[in-house]
């Protein structure tokens, strides 16, 4: 082949000499590509194609031929006559290389020293096909050995039958002799070594199959009995995606060097570059190489740091001391170290983790077209000085022209480079502190840049030096004046924790972490939350940090910020729930804390009702006890006696597509797999509906410890219509939906009705006693956080007798009505419980009892407000008016609040008469008895006063208030004459928000609040204050009522606004001076306070 070569060479060359000159038209490359190779002058086409490649004018059919193997092993399997490989054999000799150890290039050819370079390349090429052949046979040997294994293993379920093969024995061999080295058995080792002397053990290749390296003996050894196998698809699934990155990476080979250092890059390319024995490769799911399609700049920043790593970085990593035994074959070892550790970190948990903890939004990258290129740059930085000449002429010319402030991000690319290539340490410090300082105040996508760049030279660089250099800048910065740099380092802790050693994570970057969640800005804290997140992730094995990072998290539910704790509750604990889980301290640490912390909260919430800052706290405590619900039915479920650990889902992959926006508390997304968690729990639920069934541990702590705990808390604290209820009955809803309806009925209900006494008698008791629950916020718990979850016909029925129950048992021991209000207020927001309290209350209107019919009519006007018309005129109505013409004066009085509901919630104008009525009958009807009632209406007429029509208010409201202020200097007891005054104050503050006429303020308000001011001077004279400033307001709005405005009175139209919202600020000040005034008054706090039936 080389002869006919030559020849073609000669030939042409004397075709020039004779001024033979060749036409581009009179050929074409593709002919003679196709004429060398059907000649097969493989060497001439060969040549033709490397000049062709490097001009740029590549060939298909050059290309598809050279890269194809297996033209070549077909030829010398046809011309030899045998396998290309034989069985013990070694690397069969083409003739091609027969010939060219024949000729003497130096005699035969016209240029030798040109012909040893052709010689050498052909050898190169050569040799990395054979190679390529021997790595596909050995990788098809291994699938071939490890199906056979399997197979074996299950006809018979065992392999002592089976005598040791000789791959596993050298495996054996290989682990036992690391072993004696490590335990410094020196002489052991060397007399192992003489007898196995047809073993290399300084290198893992020579076992002899691409297997790649186990766990240590002492580990396998730990965690001896909780392997388990996976299935088979798993493992083929794995090694194919082996096997199509290392042909990327031995596609990307260009001479001998790269050839050699290849099998340790691919056998690296999945490693995590961090210090530890953890598989962080698992931290996100598999996406496309092409930095272009990604979504999320803050993921990618995470997913480069997996997917970029290099040789030279994970020898630095293996010098580390939790690396201590680096090998470029340890993914088997990390993926099963992965299984057994984190069956509470799925991928798609994790991938979700990491999504939520991204620092930038998806529309970034889109948005500028210079900052796409820019982080091109960045992610593909040079590593020799060849290619830093390239990239300074790409960059060059966009600094030149944009040196300025807005622009500097242009200088990143360069920076990084120089930090990378540069060997002395002062330098790159001072390059490392450029860039912190290039940009005064880093915008958004300006720390895009800068926080990929540390990315990226932080795997080149890396632990030590990332230690060393690049987090004592952060340190630096961490106090910077600018929001913007400390932000900065806020997320910068956490781009940089996969290149950061165990110890180094656990100690400097979390006192960084911490420190950073104590500024003053929220967008510092919030960027510190998602990087603390992320670390409770890589601490996923380690429990010297524990108790400490718990510390951390119960100080975050005391932040201010409503972003901060959203964050925390949907990003930190779901994290540091998992880490607790991997670990084993959920029930022994997590969550007997948070109950203790929420004892203290309840004990504080009933001292202090009032205190906004106690009630948020309670309100976080609870949320965060919701949070754990997830995490400890996988936990049960995990631990159950159906559980089959050969069921495991793969970890390492997420089988189930869950968006990034999914919840990181669902507990499919913590299992893993959607279908597989979907079946197991459909085995809980067939399990626990049996009649009988044993309870495993797991199952027993949950009912008689956590759920036990939270409903004890519940008994005590008092029912509230804030946050706090809410927070209760979301945490029971959540409750409900994970475990489920079958164990709602056999365990949940059980436990409540243990603390529920229904027994009027002896609910007797316990209210005397105040030791009652049905008066707290159980009762509320119950109703409307469990029995609504599934709303099934059982559940509504059993929702109406235990309201009847409650109500009539309430109200026959005269226990306050707090908690059933609190039930109603509920309640009243599922559409389908309308109708059963409507039944509930006709049952108690239709009830002998005076005191049921009384408590009925105190809960009508949560009703009245959120039903339809035609359950208002059809059901509530006739129930009111029936207690209405009751002859007992305590239901009576019951109905006054639902009739102010109606003439505040109402426009139905026969409906409205009707309460006109019936209120100006009760006001006429003198009766000494009647005192409360009198107050009652006074205080409704102000409340409903800024809602009704004018017409109403002046033919009605204004002129029973006068009435009532003269018939009250009749009345003989000044206690009563004060509550009236007191009410009429109130109500009097509420119509000062109203907007009133001139002749209305003139003829109406101002003479009643005259006779008010007579009669409080001589009664309540600690008011007189109060109400001089009310009949100033009054006489100002008179003043400048707008019927008598004239422009030049007017003004401006700014001081129109002024008057017009003068009514409201006059309530505001009248209801102070009143509160203030009120905390003076021994008697208020009687007359405030609803007085009992007698």
């Amino acid at each position: 082949v080389m002869l006919q070569r030559l020849t073609m060479n000669r030939m042409l060359k004397a075709k020039q000499k004779k001024g033979h000159e060749m036409k581009s038209s009179s050929f074409s490359y593709e002919e003679i590509a196709k004429q060398l190779l059907s000649d097969k002058l493989l060497l001439s086409a060969l040549e033709l194609h490397a000049e062709l490649t490097e001009k740029g004018k590549e060939l298909r059919t050059l290309r598809d031929y050279f890269s194809n193997p297996g033209n070549f092993e077909t030829l010398y399997s046809i011309k030899n006559n045998t396998n290309f490989f034989s069985p013990g054999s070694g690397l069969a000799r083409s003739e091609s290389h027969h010939t060219l150890d024949s000729i003497d290039f130096l005699a035969n050819s016209e240029d030798g020293e040109h012909c040893v370079d052709e010689r050498i390349a052909v050898l190169e090429f050569e040799l990395r096909k054979a190679h390529e052949t021997i790595k596909s046979l050995r990788n098809n040997l291994t699938v071939v050995a490890v199906t056979d294994d399997r197979s074996q293993l299950e006809n018979d379920g065992s392999d002592k039958q089976h005598p040791i093969k000789p791959h596993e024995k050298r495996m054996l061999n290989f682990m036992i002799n690391e072993y004696l080295l490590n335990q410094n058995y020196k002489l052991t080792s060397n007399t192992f070594a003489d007898e196995n002397e047809d073993q290399d053990f300084e290198d893992w290749d020579d076992v002899g199959l691409n297997v790649k390296r186990p766990l240590e003996l002492p580990l396998l050894l730990r965690d001896h009995g909780k392997h388990f196998l996976e299935k088979s698809e798993c493992q083929d699934v794995a090694c194919q995606t082996d096997l199509v990155v290392c042909r990327s990476v031995r596609d990307q080979s260009v001479n001998t060097e790269e050839a050699k250092t290849e099998p340790v890059i691919v056998s690296n390319v999945h490693h995590f570059t961090t210090g530890e024995r953890l598989p962080e490769s698992d931290l996100v799911s598999e996406r496309s190489s092409n930095s272009k399609e990604t979504e999320n700049i803050g993921v990618t920043i995470i997913e480069k740091s997996i997917k970029l790593g290099t040789s030279k970085s994970l020898d630095t990593v293996g010098e580390s001391e939790d690396y201590k035994s680096a090998s470029s074959h340890n993914i088997v070892d990390h993926h099963y170290l992965f299984q057994q550790r984190t069956r509470y970190q799925s991928a798609c948990f994790l991938k979700t983790l990491v999504s939520k903890c991204c620092l930038y939004p998806s529309s970034l990258v889109k948005t500028s077209i210079s900052g796409h290129r820019i982080d091109k740059e960045i992610t593909s930085i040079a590593n020799n000085p060849e290619s830093l000449v390239f990239m300074l002429s790409r960059c060059l010319p966009h600094i030149v022209p944009n040196i300025i402030l807005a622009k500097r991000e242009e200088l990143v690319p360069l920076i990084l480079c120089a930090i990378n290539l540069n060997t002395i340490a002062e330098e790159r410090d001072k390059l490392l502190s450029v860039l912190f300082n290039l940009i005064k105040r880093p915008d958004l996508e300006q720390r895009t840049m800068i926080l990929t760049g540390f990315a990226v030279i932080a795997q080149h660089l890396g632990p030590a030096k990332v230690e060393s250099e690049i987090l004592p800048q952060c340190w630096e910065q961490i106090n910077h004046k600018y929001m913007e740099r400390r932000l900065l380092v806020a997320e910068s802790c956490g781009v940089l924790l996969p290149y950061v050693p165990s110890a180094i994570r656990n100690s400097l970057v979390f006192s960084m972490i911490q420190q950073c969640y104590e500024d003053k800005e929220e967008l510092v804290r919030l960027a510190a939350i998602k990087s603390l997140a992320l670390l409770f992730i890589f601490m996923r094995s380690q429990k010297d940090k524990f108790a400490q990072s718990f510390d951390v998290l119960l100080m975050t539910f005391s932040d201010e910020s409503v972003k901060v704790l959203e964050a925390v509750n949907r990003i930190l604990l779901p994290s540091f729930y998992s880490w607790a889980c991997t670990i084993g301290c959920l029930e022994s640490d997590v969550i007997p804390r948070i109950i203790a912390q929420l004892k203290y909260g309840v004990q504080e919430y009933n001292e202090s009702l009032q205190n906004q800052a106690v009630q948020g706290k309670l309100v976080q405590m609870l949320s965060a006890t919701q949070s754990v619900i997830p995490f400890l039915f996988i936990h049960v479920l995990i631990h159950s006696p159906f559980f089959s650990h050969s069921e495991m889902p793969d970890l390492s992959n997420c089988t189930s597509s869950f968006d990034e926006f999914h919840l990181l508390d669902s507990p499919a997304l913590i299992y893993g797999d959607a279908r597989e968690y979907e079946e197991l729990v459909d085995k809980f639920n067939e399990y626990i509906n049996q009649e009988w069934f044993e309870e495993w541990d797991q199952l027993l702590y949950v009912t008689k410890s956590f759920l036990s705990e939270i409903l004890s808390l519940l008994s005590v604290l008092d029912p509230s219509l804030g946050p706090v209820l809410k927070s209760v009955i979301g945490l029971f809803h959540h409750f409900c939906q994970i475990f489920g309806h079958t164990y709602l009925h056999k365990k949940m209900k059980p436990a409540f009705y243990a603390l529920i006494t229904l027994d009027h008698e002896k609910f007797h008791t316990e209210v005397f006693n105040e030791k009652t629950a049905l008066t707290k916020t159980l009762v509320p718990a119950y109703a409307a956080g469990v029995l609504t979850v599934y709303h099934t016909d059982e559940d509504m029925s059993e929702l109406r007798l235990f309201l009847e129950k409650v109500l009539l048992v309430i109200a026959l021991c005269k226990a306050p009505l707090s908690s059933l209000q609190a039930t109603f207020n509920e309640l009243i927001q599922f559409p389908f419980t309308h109708s059963i309290m409507i039944d509930v209350l006709w049952t108690a209107v239709k009830n002998g009892s005076p005191f049921v019919r009384a408590s009925a009519g105190r809960l009508f006007p949560v009703l009245v407000a959120n039903i339809s018309e035609a359950q208002l005129n059809t059901k509530v109505v006739p129930a009111l008016f029936s207690l209405a013409s009751d002859s007992d004066r305590f239901v009576l009085q019951s109905t006054v609040p639902a009739f102010g509901a109606i003439l505040e919630s109402t426009t139905q104008r026969e409906l409205l008469d009707k309460v006109y009525h019936l209120l100006e009958t009760f006001l006429e009807t003198p009766d000494e008895n009647n005192h409360i009632l009198v107050v009652e209406i006074i205080r409704i007429l102000g409340k409903s006063a800024p809602h009704v029509e004018g017409v109403f208010r002046e033919n009605f409201i204004f002129p029973k208030l006068s009435n009532v202020i003269q018939q009250n200097k009749a009345v003989n007891n000044v206690t009563r004459q004060k509550d009236i005054i007191l009410a009429l104050i109130d109500a009097f503050t509420s119509i000062s928000c109203c907007f009133l006429s001139e002749d209305t303020v003139t003829n109406q308000i101002l003479p009643s609040m005259k006779m008010l001011l007579s009669d409080v001077q001589s009664i309540a004279p600690t008011y007189e204050d109060t109400v001089r400033d009310m009949m100033k307001e009054f006489e100002a709005r008179s003043d400048i009522s707008l019927g008598n405005l004239t422009p030049d009175r007017l003004g401006s139209f700014a001081n129109l606004t002024s008057m017009m919202s003068q009514g409201v600020d006059m309530k505001n000040k009248m209801t102070k001076l009143i509160q203030a005034n009120k905390s003076k008054s021994p008697l208020l706090p009687t007359f405030f306070k609803k007085k009992p039936p007698s």
